[in-house]
């Protein structure tokens, strides 16, 4: 109906440039004419033809071109819609990789705090293990010196108490040789012999004594160089031991800073990468920057997945460093546990021998020989001897 339409109204514009055809159609063909005529109304009729069919071809370029820019529209607004879906899907997770950096930001931060807490505890707990071991020490040496004046004190006594009883026999000499100057009876040989005896013994039991004395000295001397060196030796070990941790430490938070520089660092280019793509992804088209932000996502991922690796490891190896490090540190105060105790015992074991040596109390008369002496002349002084009196012959027994 169009078509027809279409040459109807050429057939009516041509008879209008043509008025002379009216008529002549009107009136028909005179006899002898038609094969003109004819030639002409086929002619007429091819154009007319001709004219609808280029009006038919320029129908259907205009519908053509109607339809590529309808569908060029369309994939026009189909390709925008793609680019703000992956704008806003990159947007997303860009957040999501913000939000991630700020959480390992976070997290890194959140683990400095606690190690230097642990530090600070650690520190605090060493400090006071160590005041604690110089308050042992102290009160160690201060009972030593307690002790060494108590022991000197009793020497100081003893040979007080034995210088006494010398000029005590020495008196009683005097007396004998001022009883023999006004005539006493008594056996000048036996008194002669009896006083070159007392005279020998006495000698014999001062050098004794004396040798007692240095042995005294010495032993002391010996024990005090020991718990001297002991602590010494503990306090440098405790000094080595605490820079040693303290370089560990040092080492440890320097590599954490280094670290954390680095994960900047990437998220710095990671940022300077997302803009050269975003700057990129105006000139290419949507399949192709999505391709390449797959690419980047994919090595984003990658990335982070080795970082976290990475710090679970570094995570681990100072976990069993701690642990390491807690396991040293018990055997070493074991250890120092073990050598004091042993220490004291031996420190008791000696100080059990020189009291079972000073204040053992021996009835026997004939261990001394001033005791002998002294029962001999007065049978009823062994029972009235005082506990001192039998401290100093024990000692020189």
């Amino acid at each position: 109906m169009k078509d027809t339409g279409c040459a109807s109204k050429h057939i009516r514009e041509f008879q209008g440039s043509q008025p002379g055809l009216i008529g002549l159609r009107e009136r028909g063909p005179t006899k002898g004419a038609q094969n003109p005529w004819e030639f002409i109304r086929k002619r007429e009729e091819a154009r007319l033809a001709a004219l609808d069919d280029l009006a038919r071809l320029e129908a259907e370029q205009k519908r053509i071109k109607w339809e590529e820019e309808t569908r060029r529209r369309m994939i026009d607004d189909e390709t925008l819609r793609r680019f703000k879906q992956i704008k806003q899907q990159q947007v997303v997770e860009q957040a999501k990789k913000w939000k991630l950096a700020d959480e390992l930001q976070q997290e890194s931060r959140r683990k400095e705090e606690q190690e230097k807490t642990m530090r600070e505890m650690n520190l605090k707990e060493e400090r006071m293990e160590l005041e604690k071991i110089k308050q042992q020490l102290e009160e160690e040496r201060i009972a030593g010196l307690r002790e060494k004046f108590f022991r000197q004190c009793k020497i100081d006594r003893n040979l007080k108490e034995c210088m006494e009883e010398r000029q005590a026999a020495q008196f009683l000499e005097r007396l004998r040789e001022e009883s023999l100057a006004k005539g006493i009876l008594i056996s000048r040989d036996d008194t002669d012999e009896s006083r070159a005896l007392d005279k020998e013994r006495m000698k014999k039991e001062t050098l004794q004594y004396l040798d007692y004395v240095r042995q005294a000295k010495i032993s002391e001397k010996l024990f005090e160089n020991k718990v001297e060196q002991a602590a010494q030796h503990a306090l440098k070990r405790e000094a080595q031991r605490v820079a040693a941790k303290k370089a560990q430490e040092e080492a440890a938070r320097r590599r954490l800073a280094w670290e954390t520089a680095y994960v900047r660092q990437q998220q710095t280019q990671l940022k300077e990468q997302q803009r050269e793509l975003g700057k990129l992804m105006k000139k290419h088209e949507a399949e192709e920057m999505k391709t390449l932000n797959d690419a980047v996502q994919k090595e984003l991922s990658e990335q982070i997945t080795r970082k976290r690796s990475r710090i679970e490891a570094y995570k681990k190896e100072l976990e069993h460093q701690i642990a390491d490090h807690e396991i040293r540190k018990a055997a070493e105060l074991a250890e120092v546990e073990r050598q004091i105790e042993a220490q004291n015992r031996a420190e008791q074991v000696l100080q059990e021998r020189i009291n079972q040596a000073i204040h053992a109390r021996t009835l026997d008369p004939h261990r001394h020989p001033w005791r002998k002496m002294s029962y001999h002349e007065k049978p009823d002084a062994a029972t009235k001897e005082t506990a001192d009196q039998t401290l100093c012959g024990c000692v020189f027994s």
